[in-house]
């Protein structure tokens, strides 16, 4: 007994442990941009959290020096694990060393850095300033001020730089050795195409910069004296910016019946840019048991292109017609909308897409057949066979009509009856036409009727265009009865 209670309590010690050491695990992590640092510089703490729990919680970055001297605290909020976020400090003069220290609710962190005085042989690279809105697709551009040691301002230094997504990561595009300085100010520009580039998301750029003398590279103070070989880094976090925010799709109603005939899809977007912008938008539904049935399928889209104007937020919307498929047909389906926002670029090709999905609505279908009025061109071409035989049946009867008449009288029936008699059966057609489509527009028939796979098209072609019917039958008929008193003589 006491054997099994020994076992029991290892097993439970033994899975607490590994409970805590999986907690332990979680932790962020936080790391100076530039070690040593110089006074003046803008410092970069990168920071990256790997837990799910560490999400969306308030954080705090205090900055201290070597005597542990609060300098500066910045707040925050952490976004989703393991994207980078980063707070950023003016180092000032006078102190020797900076520290960063991340805390919040299961939030650490903590990183120190040495502050230097730049010597001979060393730039500084201060004031950089990032676009205000970098767009994925377009390009981002930044600009910074290149320093000697005697905080002079420096033209030619010849500086490269590197965008990666976290400090020691692999860069995502370079630029090298083809920004100059010209009285200490330098500007690059990088394409954020959209291949490599996230919106709403923090990307460490690294810039490095030199001084070769008695070379092309040779720099010059703002006196024009030729600098010494020097050179000089440093990182700092520039963000991208979103073009459109889209929440959610919406649906008018949350059940729907084949009667209703009409979804209305709507995609909920926001610009909080200044210029409008060109979007094109996929509305569709699709229906199904679960999200890995076989038959959930999309049941009906339409897209189009639209745009939304500066500082906007409104509902883009669409009709679209529910189709009784098979797949769908006598049962109550779970189904969901969905909307897929584009912005376009000057040549219609898409930068970027913003997804989003409806809550699930009900769709109860009671028939099993095919509502086609709604159905493409090219699905309503395939029905217009019946149309085709319907017209050619209709015409052969006709002239057999008048030509038999006119074989069988020797002249006691005129032509005017044999029209008349050919008027009254056109108009019993329009007759039964008539009720078939008041049927199909006001019974619960409806999605029955309109399904009969172009019977009823057919059916309205021939019978419902009356005054057409009428001429081409009263023709015909007409010469049947003159070919058939040819034959008689």
């Amino acid at each position: 007994m006491k054997g099994r209670r020994f076992i029991t309590k290892t097993i439970i010690l033994m899975m607490i442990c590994v409970l805590l050491s999986s907690l332990s695990y979680a932790t962020c992590t936080g790391v100076m941009s530039n070690d040593p640092v110089f006074p003046g510089q803008t410092q970069s703490f990168v920071m990256s959290c790997d837990n799910k729990n560490e999400e969306n919680e308030i954080s705090t970055v205090t900055w201290t020096d070597e005597l542990a001297n609060v300098l500066h605290v910045d707040t925050g909020i952490t976004p989703k694990k393991n994207i980078i976020f980063s707070e950023t400090y003016k180092i000032p003069l006078g102190i020797t060393t900076i520290t960063a220290t991340l805390t919040g609710t299961n939030l650490e962190g903590t990183d120190t850095a040495n502050v230097e005085a730049v010597s001979i042989g060393q730039l500084s690279i201060i004031d950089i300033i990032g676009t205000s809105t970098p767009l994925v697709g377009r390009s981002g551009s930044m600009r910074f001020q290149v320093l000697d040691y005697l905080n002079t301002t420096v033209t030619n230094a010849h500086c490269s730089v590197s965008v990666s997504e976290s400090v020691g990561g692999s860069p995502i595009t370079t630029v090298q050795n083809s920004i100059t300085s010209y009285d200490g100010s330098a500007f690059f520009s990088l394409p954020l195409v959209n291949t490599a580039f996230e919106e709403n998301t923090e990307y460490l750029v690294s810039i490095f910069c030199s001084c070769v003398n008695n070379t092309d590279r040779t720099c010059f103070n703002n006196n024009l004296d030729a600098l010494p070989y020097a050179v000089g880094s440093t990182s700092t976090v520039a963000p991208t910016s979103s073009w459109l925010s889209a929440s959610n799709t919406l649906t008018d109603k949350s059940s729907y019946t084949l009667q209703d005939s009409i979804i209305y899809v709507c995609a909920n977007v926001t610009n909080s840019n200044e210029n409008r912008v060109p979007i094109s938008i996929n509305y569709n539904f699709r229906c199904g048991n679960s999200d890995s049935a076989t038959d959930r399928v999309i049941i009906n889209e339409y897209e189009e292109i639209r745009g939304i104007s500066g500082n906007t937020t409104q509902n883009q919307c669409a009709e679209l017609h529910i189709l009784n498929l098979p797949s769908i047909q006598n049962k109550n389906n779970s189904c969901y909308a969905a909307t897929d926002v584009c912005v376009l670029d000057e040549m219609g090709e898409c930068y970027v897409t913003y997804p989003t999905t409806s809550a699930v609505f009900n769709l109860i279908s009671d028939s099993s057949i095919e509502n086609e009025e709604y159905l493409s061109i090219e699905d309503k071409n395939s029905n217009m066979l019946p149309v085709i035989v319907g017209l050619g049946i209709l015409a052969v009867l006709l002239f057999i009509v008048g030509f038999s008449l006119s074989t069988r009288q020797t002249g006691t029936y005129k032509l005017e009856v044999n029209i008349l008699g050919l008027m009254v059966v056109c108009a019993s057609f329009m007759v039964m036409w008539l009720i078939t489509w008041l049927t199909m527009e006001f019974s619960v028939g409806a999605s029955y009727f309109g399904g009969l796979k172009g019977f009823f098209i057919a059916y309205s072609v021939v019978f419902g265009i009356v005054p057409v019917v009428l001429f081409l039958g009263g023709a015909l008929a007409s010469c049947g009865l003159m070919l058939g008193r040819f034959f008689i003589k």
